[in-house]
């Protein structure tokens, strides 16, 4: 699963999806949580500044009682008898640590305890004192504690005036101010020069030096304390002692570190950082979840169209997610189940186009298109109409279903009228056209799709399909079956063109052999003969079409080279010299030489090069025997001497038949190829019209 996830994420859609669920879920909640974060911690700060000030508060009203008790009690010792205050020091000794009286006219007397020191007092103080005032006064102490002093004037009762001085007992005050104290805060009191009278425990060491070392700041405030590797919270208050005591105001300090206060804070934020971890997780979960169940169907969906694009339409999708996916999928295999078919349909058509280019026969078109058509367009049946020009109102008829022989049905004018007007095709509906469907029989109704065929800008066929059932996809069938039309229409003037030529060509060859046949009244007519005589040997010998056909070109060309030949030698009626023999002889060659520049005729060089060499090599210009000779000029040979004897010559009259053929039989395996001598007796049981004779010459041959 985590390897699959980790797989998906390579995609960006799956990524997407990822930060979209991320953001969707985590967003709102860090956001949410952020802000509550914030005012918690709003709220925290504000309770712990109000925490601070009501126990600053607190710390100074536990002071000022505290003094004012201790005034009170030392007050009220105005009036005892100095030798009864002694006596008198029992409810004190937890409050004072000494009690010294100091009168201007006696002595110092230490009534309890530690003597104060007696410079502690001024004589302004005095007077001041002696008006019924206290003073607060700190000295500093033998340790890093201060000592404290309160003074009293005395003598309103007694008459007797005098000042009262008391060691404030520290525990006495500081335990109050401890347990005024709230827990987690820490506290100092500093006295009129910012001196430190109390500090708790845990106080921050360096926070007097920071405080001394601010800006001049009101009687109340808040700050915040920047210590090294802690920082705290504080209140700052100044406990107004002038308008009770004769004394300095003293600041109040009380902090709480900042951890403590916002202790709460901290749970809920770990609390809050779980929770999103924990939130995190399940959206990657689900998202996972997701991510699969969207990137597997779209996986398959681009595999699939990776497999099309590669030619493979056979692929299809299986998806089973039950949403959008599976319909995308369906439509996918749809998809390339069409174009499958498509495909191969177009690939049919390709080849039958190009059969039906290439054929270039109009029986081979016909036949290609009355047994292939229905592989290319899915109908019932197919028909080929072509137009006889010989015969008015007269079509030809191919049917599918009724092999290749052509039916012969009469169209009536006004179907041909309307016929003509076809500009691309027509469906056409059951009924219409009687007189041309007709020979397509009588199955029912029948839908027929018409598609004229113009090979000279006039109707010259129309191509008919028939539906027992309407198509669904008509309009692709109308498309395929035009263009197909068109192509059948090219193929058949090609056809006509073929056949022109071929005609023209044979023409042409045959007023070329005439040509030099003409050259002496002797041989007129002696190349068609020997081309008519030597076709029947290559049937008789099994040759194939493109062998009689380069067999009946070399027929009609053997004796090409006699154009070079003076009429004045073949007429001559006497013996031939050796130097006009020689001439005769040249024939074969000289024909070569004529040929050689024509590239479709170079086939046919050897028969015309070789139709006077022997079978035992004896024969001319080359002396070439058995298989070395070509089949042809072999069959040439036979045909030629046949023909040579049994025409009248200037020097001889012609041969008896079976003069010539017992001459011929006689010659097999000498001059002849035994195997066309056979093939000849076979064939020539009668004698092939000429004059009779019983000399002949074998130059002439």
């Amino acid at each position: 699963m985590k390897r699959q996830f980790i797989h998906y994420l390579h995609s960006t859609v799956a990524r997407r999806i990822l930060s979209l669920f991320v953001l969707c879920a985590l967003l709102p909640t860090a956001t949410l949580g952020i802000f509550s974060l914030g005012q918690v911690a709003n709220d925290r700060r504000e309770q712990a500044y109000e925490r601070l000030h009501h126990a600053s508060k607190d710390i100074s009203m536990t002071i000022l009682d505290c003094l004012t008790f201790l005034k009170g009690e030392v007050t009220a010792l105005d009036g005892i008898p100095p030798t009864s205050l002694r006596l008198a020091r029992d409810p004190l000794h937890e409050k004072l640590l000494g009690l010294t009286l100091l009168q201007p006219d006696s002595k110092t007397r230490v009534l309890f305890g530690k003597p104060c020191p007696p410079a502690l007092v001024s004589e302004p103080s005095l007077k001041k004192l002696a008006s019924g005032k206290a003073q607060i006064r700190s000295v500093p102490g033998n340790g890093p504690q201060m000592r404290l002093f309160i003074a009293v004037g005395i003598g309103k009762h007694s008459g007797q005036p005098g000042v009262l001085i008391g060691e404030i007992n520290p525990g006495y005050l500081w335990e109050r101010v401890n347990d005024a104290l709230p827990p987690l805060t820490e506290a100092a009191v500093l006295n009129g020069r910012g001196l430190p009278l109390f500090t708790s425990r845990f106080f921050p060491k360096g926070a007097g030096a920071y405080l001394q070392n601010r800006p001049q700041q009101p009687s109340f405030g808040e700050f915040q304390i920047p210590l090294t590797g802690k920082s705290y919270l504080g209140n700052s208050r100044l406990l107004f002692l002038q308008g009770y005591f004769l004394s300095d105001n003293w600041p109040i300090i009380v902090t709480q570190s900042k951890a403590d206060a916002f202790l709460g804070l901290t749970r809920f934020a770990r609390t809050f950082v779980l929770i999103l971890v924990l939130m995190l997780l399940v959206v990657c979960y689900l998202s996972s979840v997701q991510i699969r169940r969207s990137m597997v169907p779209l996986t398959r969906l681009m595999e699939g169209t990776h497999r099309i694009s590669h030619g493979d339409f056979t692929s299809r999708i299986q998806v089973k997610s039950g949403d959008e996916f599976e319909e995308v999928a369906d439509s996918f295999n749809m998809m390339a189940e069409h174009l499958r078919r498509q495909f191969e349909t177009l690939s049919e058509t390709g080849q039958f186009v190009r059969t039906i280019l290439t054929a270039l026969d109009r029986k081979k078109i016909i036949s290609a298109v009355i047994s292939q058509m229905q592989t290319v367009i899915s109908c019932d049946q197919v028909a080929l109409f072509l137009l006889d020009p010989g015969l008015k109102n007269t079509a030809i008829a191919y049917h599918s279903n009724g092999g290749e022989a052509p039916a012969y049905t009469n169209v009536p004018p006004e179907e041909l009228d309307r016929l003509r007007q076809i500009s691309e095709c027509l469906l056409a509906e059951p009924g219409e056209f009687p007189g041309l469907l007709a020979t397509m029989g009588e199955d029912g109704p029948m839908t027929h799709l018409l598609l004229p065929l113009r090979f000279h800008d006039n109707l010259d066929g129309l191509l008919v399909l028939r539906y027992r059932d309407k198509p669904e996809r008509i309009e692709e069938d109308l498309l395929r079956a035009r263009q197909i039309t068109d192509q059948i229409a090219v193929a058949m003037v090609n056809a006509d063109l073929m056949d022109e030529l071929a005609q023209l060509s044979w023409g042409t060859l045959t007023a070329l052999a005439r040509a030099v046949d003409a050259n002496s009244p002797w041989t007129a007519g002696h190349s068609e003969r020997v081309t008519e005589l030597a076709l029947k040997i290559g049937k008789e010998l099994g040759l194939s079409p493109e062998e009689q056909a380069l067999l009946h070109q070399g027929g009609l060309l053997h004796d090409i080279g006699k154009i070079a030949v003076p009429g004045a030698i073949l007429d001559k009626a006497g013996p031939l010299t050796n130097e006009e023999f020689a001439m005769v002889r040249q024939h074969p060659a000289t024909g070569v030489l004529i040929l050689e520049p024509i590239p479709p005729y170079r086939d046919v060089i050897p028969l015309v090069e070789q139709h006077h060499e022997w079978f035992n090599g004896k024969g001319y210009p080359h002396g070439l025997a058995g298989e070395a000779l070509s089949l042809g000029a072999r069959i040439l040979a036979v045909a030629d001497v046949y023909d040579a004897l049994l025409s009248d010559r200037p020097y001889r009259p012609g041969w008896k038949f079976d003069a010539v053929v017992a001459y011929i039989e006689e010659r097999a395996g000498q001059q002849f190829d035994p195997a066309v001598v056979e093939a000849f007796l076979h064939i020539c049981r009668d004698p092939v019209p000429g004059d009779g004779g019983t000399g002949h010459r074998q130059d002439s041959a």
